[in-house]
């Protein structure tokens, strides 16, 4: 759809800019906004990615920068105080994850201690999932 990849990327950059000022204006968070311009650009939306590799390096950038501005702006007392609740949430979500992966594994009925995935020719998309489990 596009010459090259400055023209794609500008592109991206400026629907996200426009959507954004669209959800800014309708009291929406800038999050909600872009993640609506990755499905509407994306190959479910209208497929204008197609320099999949250039555009997942920015992505990544995009996220390691996010982590690092919410890091900046983490006040270490205000978890000290939220300590009990903080802890117990995370252990929530470990244990919830670890539980889905586990469904991921397809083991019904066992506990799995090891899911390898492992792929199968040149396509990366065909894996095969191998679980060792404790009966």
């Amino acid at each position: 759809m596009f010459d090259s990849v400055f023209s794609e990327i500008a592109a991206l950059l400026l629907t996200a800019a426009v959507i954004g000022v669209i959800g800014v204006r309708l009291r929406q968070p800038l999050i909600v906004s872009f993640i609506a311009v990755g499905i509407l650009a994306g190959p479910a939306g209208l497929g204008w990615v197609a320099a999949a590799d250039q555009v997942d390096l920015l992505a990544k950038i995009g996220i390691a920068l996010l982590l690092f501005v919410v890091g900046l702006k983490l006040d270490l007392r205000l978890i000290r105080s939220m300590g009990a609740v903080a802890l117990a949430t995370g252990l929530g979500q470990v244990i919830f994850y670890f539980s889905g992966g586990l469904c991921h594994c397809n083991c019904p009925g066992a506990w799995a201690y090891s899911c390898v995935v492992r792929s199968s020719g040149t396509d990366f998309l065909q894996h095969d999932y191998y679980c060792q489990v404790i009966v």
